[in-house]
């Protein structure tokens, strides 16, 4: 009886060891639709603006992000406004450098955005830089769409903005 418990119990944890995670799996990059973004307002520090960037997985199953996500500015009529858009680590956090992330329904994926409010060498240095923004594009990384999140800011230096590599967002 012992044996045979012994023998049913390996086989148990056997079977369970060759079911592989949905990581292992290749669970499918997450498709536009499935996503929803947001946009969290984090803070200002001599000059410079940043905010957090979510990704949530409304899918029904696991998918996976891995790298940078893409930006636009639109004016308040949607017109698209010069952007620029420079990848690493950010006045405010460091870039962690792209990894593959399996968001589980429900789960999130986070960016740090900075931008500076100081206008650039070719910019006017009386009154607002640039144009205000009032939307912003995000591409998720392979995307070729955009989801579209409100953003009232003026970015100065040409639209510039910096973003690090998504990594998983803590559970709230």
């Amino acid at each position: 009886m012992r044996i045979w418990l012994t023998l049913l119990v390996a086989g148990v944890v056997a079977t369970a060891a060759l079911r592989p995670s949905p990581a292992l799996a290749g669970a499918p990059r997450c498709s536009e639709s499935a996503l929803v973004a947001s946009l969290v307002g984090a803070g200002v520090g001599t000059g410079h603006a940043h905010a957090h960037v979510y990704l949530r997985n409304a899918g029904s199953r696991p998918c996976t992000l891995e790298g940078y996500l893409g930006f636009r500015l639109e004016t308040a009529q949607r017109r698209v406004q010069p952007s620029r858009v420079v990848r690493g680590s950010t006045y405010f956090e460091r870039d962690a450098g792209p990894r593959e992330i399996v968001l589980d329904r429900g789960a999130r994926a986070v960016a740090d955005l900075a931008w500076t409010e100081i206008a650039g060498p070719d910019e006017p240095h009386s009154g607002a830089c640039e144009p205000p923004s009032a939307w912003l594009e995000v591409m998720p990384p392979g995307a070729r769409t955009h989801l579209l999140v409100p953003f009232r800011a003026t970015v100065c230096d040409r639209g510039r903005l910096d973003t690090t590599a998504l990594s998983k967002a803590p559970t709230r």
